[in-house]
């Protein structure tokens, strides 16, 4: 678990993560999408991150008018 972790324990991913999220449900997707963009271009394959980019992209970068900051499985 240490050896998974690792890449991750320096504290910029986490920081990096919840500030994409909050732009996510805040719907600044410009910034969301940064966010998560630098993540996956960190060579971290972040399989959260690639989800909210492909939400993003599936809207053309713009929320839907009823977008409700969450999905159903």
């Amino acid at each position: 678990m240490l050896k998974i972790r690792e890449k991750y324990s320096d504290g910029l991913f986490f920081h990096k993560f919840n500030s994409g999220l909050q732009s996510f449900y805040a719907q600044d997707w410009d910034h969301a999408k940064q966010c998560f963009q630098g993540i996956l271009d960190d060579c971290l394959d972040d399989g959260p991150s690639k989800y909210f980019l492909s939400q993003i992209e599936k809207f053309n970068g713009k929320p839907p008018p009823n977008f409700k900051g969450y999905g159903i499985a």
